[in-house]
């Protein structure tokens, strides 16, 4: 999964599973929110690598030991988190 493709699915993730709502997302003080259609808009000035680090961090406000340690593995963005996607354990 690239990290655009994971943006878009934690959008669809907030939006209860359904795709058809995010567009309509209203939240745009979320971090997230300049790729939520799975593609980036023209504003954004952000890749989606930090992006989705401004987003852990907003998540776990306590730095980046704490997104390291991150327990929410279930996160389509935690393969992300530390800014290089992560190698499988499997």
């Amino acid at each position: 999964m690239t990290p655009t493709k994971a943006i878009h699915a934690e959008c669809k993730y907030c939006m209860g599973g359904y795709v058809g709502l995010i567009k309509d997302c209203e939240s745009r003080d979320c971090k997230l929110y300049g790729f939520r259609n799975g593609k980036k808009e023209e504003d954004v000035q952000l890749t989606p690598m930090k992006t989705i680090r401004l987003h852990c961090l907003d998540c776990n406000p306590d730095g980046k030991k704490a997104i390291r340690n991150c327990p929410n593995s279930w996160c389509n963005l935690y393969p992300f988190r530390l800014g290089k996607k992560e190698k499988s354990l499997s």
